[in-house]
């Protein structure tokens, strides 16, 4: 008698939900079941882009502009000013962009450079190739710009001297480090495509011997390159 009575409490206190349920209309159930589904796909897709904005990039450059080796900056001073003058400089190569902090990011490059200068006074023309090394801090100011700043180290790989149409091998005579401050600022034209200008200045003192004494100078340049991060 006791699980009758159990039985028809059970049954009272299910029935109206049951009526209830089958009241809704079936269109009704799966609208809210899509609904749900819709939220968590959007949800979904804004997690994966917010990931994908924050992955590593890696990207190629191809840079043209003035440099110039500033012999009144060498050490000790010259006894009257060197006249010099800003010659082209040519370059390119690959980068990799690495996320920190949200709008903060590392860039590390791997570029080669032809750089030009000249000692007018003495008739002298040089072109010399480095291996660049920059390691950078980029900051995302907004959508489309973002500044530069960092440091570089530059491994020499070729020097000439031209005097007088002659063309000579100076490689051992020069100074084979140079260590440089960048700034700089980076424009978005596209998704993949970007414009980067920034001006370097060096901190060490590179000398180049004659004979058993050496001239020393600074470097000085101005870039300006297309930077293209096709890759995520």
């Amino acid at each position: 008698m006791k699980h009758v009575f159990f039985s028809l409490l059970l049954l009272f206190y299910t029935f109206p939900a049951l009526a209830y349920t089958s009241q809704v209309p079936g269109g009704m159930l799966d609208y809210l079941a899509d609904s749900l589904s819709e939220d968590s796909t959007l949800q979904s897709i804004g997690t994966n882009t917010a990931a994908m904005e924050r992955k590593v990039r890696f990207g190629v450059k191809l840079s043209g502009g003035m440099s110039n080796m500033n012999f009144n900056k060498g050490f000790p001073k010259p006894a009257s000013p060197v006249d010099a003058s800003w010659n082209v400089s040519i370059g390119g190569g690959a980068l990799l962009e690495v996320p920190i902090y949200k709008k903060l990011y590392l860039q590390q490059e791997y570029l080669y450079a032809d750089l030009g200068g000249e000692a007018k006074e003495m008739g002298l023309k040089y072109r010399l190739g480095y291996l660049y090394l920059p390691v950078l801090f980029k900051y995302q100011l907004n959508r489309n710009i973002a500044f530069l700043a960092g440091t570089q180290f530059d491994l020499l790989l070729y020097a000439k001297e031209r005097y007088e149409g002659n063309l000579t091998n100076i490689m051992h005579e020069t100074e084979e480090r140079n260590i440089g401050l960048i700034a700089g600022l980076e424009y978005k034209l596209t998704e993949i495509l970007y414009l980067d200008v920034r001006l370097m200045h060096g901190i060490n003192h590179i000398g180049i011997k004659y004979g058993g004494a050496s001239r020393e100078f600074k470097w000085e340049s101005l870039q300006l390159s297309a930077v293209v991060r096709p890759f995520k």
